[in-house]
């Protein structure tokens, strides 16, 4: 009757060790690195609109994957500017995001970039230089030369930081 008293409480400990989630503290900055996985232009993006992005290495605190490759998120357009007259280029600012963890719950990021197109400058120059201008004024003035698109490029690698902490525990 010991043993089977003993084995009994043995297989209770294991089981309730083999069991327990393993949780972790994720303090706000944590770095993610992630791309983007569409390509975006400043010619079609919409302020508001979310880009997807996708987490490209295992962010691992204290031995535990909270964040693994290819776990999902999106970024905001917080602002847009498309290319314009006088050889102005284009703008896209991203302004924060979200991505989830390994468990599937979603936490905010910080990520701060602009994009902008290339700028065609011999445009206003030559429209301010004079009479040789006459033909070449209007070209500028009308919008027959514009500046570049601004293009956001996947699978290019970046990072961002966690906004807030956070409690994460493994899914067992």
């Amino acid at each position: 009757m010991k043993n089977l008293i003993v084995v009994l409480l043995l297989l209770g400990i294991l089981n309730i060790n083999c069991c327990y989630a393993k949780t972790v503290k994720v303090k706000s900055g944590t770095p993610i690195d992630f791309v983007m996985t569409k390509s975006v232009s400043s010619e079609d993006a919409v302020e508001g609109e979310k880009i997807p992005i996708s987490v490209d290495d295992d962010v691992i605190i204290d031995g535990i994957k909270v964040f693994k490759k290819g776990d999902k998120g999106f970024l905001y357009i917080s602002e847009v500017d498309d290319n314009a007259f006088w050889g102005r280029g284009g703008k896209i600012i991203i302004d924060r995001g979200k991505v989830f963890d390994t468990a599937g719950q979603e936490h905010r990021i910080e990520f701060i970039k602009q994009y902008a197109g290339k700028d065609v400058t011999w445009a206003p120059v030559v429209a301010s230089l004079g009479l040789a201008t006459i033909i070449l004024f209007p070209l500028g003035l009308f919008g027959f030369v514009k500046g570049k698109s601004a293009k956001i490029r996947m699978n290019v690698p970046l990072e961002c930081n966690t906004l807030d902490d956070f409690t994460f525990s493994e899914k067992l």
